[in-house]
């Protein structure tokens, strides 16, 4: 870059937004930025070095940091689906009209070179309230919006964040208009797995089954609430993963497996991965996403009965020798105490656990037990029964061939 160009980068009028803004607020570390460019044309912006890589609308990779740098426009909607918008780019359009057009309100707030907030929707006190709020009615024109209000629900809600009441009505009235079906699938998979990677992925559910969007767009998911209604936590195992692995494919894998379950009416029949199979085709995921999935769902009832009868050894003709296809296998061992564990006290209280993860475990204990049919309380009698160490429950798992144990000539 010349200097010449270097000083006409410096007169461009640009201002930090989106997420960036968000997320410094919230003290979260954020190494990628958006930026917004008021009062200039896209000649000017490719004049200057900056390379165009929109498709739909101007926006171009910086000439030296390669961060995005996008015109400020306005959306005018015009057909079905969220690609159905008319932009204008204009050097007339300003920095407030391009934030009007954004979903939520901690979302629409910028920085100016000198680090004054702008924040003409009060997104700041939308952070400090933990609201998930819309900026304008506008919101209800993309429903790809549905989603993403969901999987921010899902990341902030360790931090107490709810969806404000009336955009969660804007969410049904999206839902309920057919909308939702103009979704192309790559989109939706996009944020099935961006959601998974969040802390509190069940929490992404559990938003689009509230807002009438979860029946429409994952109807087998919505099938599990409906066959566990009076569960705190219909997508416990979920949780479970989420907190056992960051790991977003074998996340995926015990999603996809509750999935096969209850499409399933017995235990025999879930070797039958067909709902698996659908499911996948459906969201157009990799093979390798289906593949892990299906072989969990095949293959992990019969690997965690031979490790709990502790046998010493799993053939290959039942586990398919990849690390990955094991730390799946572990992470449903390590979830087995929760749902095979009888110690109980003569009063029927399930023990406490200690060890590994036991604090987690037993937060989720009562929720656990009336799942599976029994008593959903803590230990308070005098009975003295040790607690189950976990430690020891995870030691077991030397009964699993370790990762470098390969033979291709038995591998399926």
């Amino acid at each position: 870059m010349s200097d010449k160009q270097k000083v006409r980068l410096s007169e461009l009028n640009c201002y930090l937004v989106g997420g960036a803004v968000r997320d410094q607020l919230l003290n979260i570390d954020r190494t990628d930025k958006d930026w917004v460019v008021v009062g200039t044309t896209e000649a000017t912006m490719q004049s200057l070095g900056f390379r165009p890589i929109g498709k739909n609308f101007p926006v171009f990779l910086h000439p030296e940091s390669h961060e995005e740098y996008a015109l400020a426009r306005t959306e005018r909607k015009t057909g079905k689906g969220y690609k159905g918008f008319e932009v204008d780019a204009s050097p007339t359009v300003s920095l407030e009209q391009d934030l009007f057009r954004r979903d939520l309100t901690i979302n629409a707030m910028a920085l100016d070179t000198e680090d004054n907030l702008i924040d003409p929707f009060g997104g700041r006190q939308d952070l400090e309230n933990g609201l998930l709020r819309h900026v304008s009615v506008h919101f209800s024109e993309d429903p790809l919006r549905v989603l993403r209000v969901a999987r921010f629900a899902a990341r902030y809600h360790s931090r107490g964040f709810i969806v404000e009441d009336s955009t969660l009505e804007l969410m049904h009235e999206l839902s309920d208009s057919g909308e939702l079906d103009y979704l192309v699938p790559e989109r939706v998979l996009q944020e099935v797995l961006s959601a998974l990677s969040e802390d509190h992925p069940a929490v992404f559910f559990t938003v689009l089954r509230v807002c009438d969007a979860l029946v429409n767009l994952f109807p087998e998911i919505n099938k599990i609430y409906d066959l566990r209604p009076d569960t705190v936590k219909p997508l416990l195992e979920l949780e479970l993963a989420a907190h056992l692995t960051d790991d977003v494919k074998i996340r995926f894998s015990v999603l996809a497996c509750l999935i096969n379950k209850f499409a399933t009416k017995s235990p025999g029949e879930q070797k039958n991965t067909i709902a698996i199979q659908n499911f996948c085709r459906r969201l157009k995921t990799s093979t390798s996403y289906r593949t892990l999935a299906e072989q969990v769902a095949a293959y992990s009832d019969r690997v965690m009965q031979k490790v709990w009868q502790r046998t010493t050894k799993v053939t290959n003709y039942e586990i398919k020798y990849d690390t990955l296809t094991l730390e799946a296998y572990r992470l449903c061992w390590k979830m087995i105490p929760l749902q095979n564990d009888q110690n109980k006290c003569s009063q029927q209280h399930p023990v406490d656990y200690k060890g590994e993860h036991a604090d987690f475990f037993n937060e989720f204990k009562e929720v656990v037990y009336a799942q599976v049919g029994n008593y959903g309380g803590y230990c308070r009698c005098d009975c003295k029964l040790q607690p189950i160490d976990l430690n020891l429950r995870h030691s077991q798992l030397q009964g699993l061939p370790s990762s470098s144990h390969r033979d291709s000539g038995n591998r399926q």
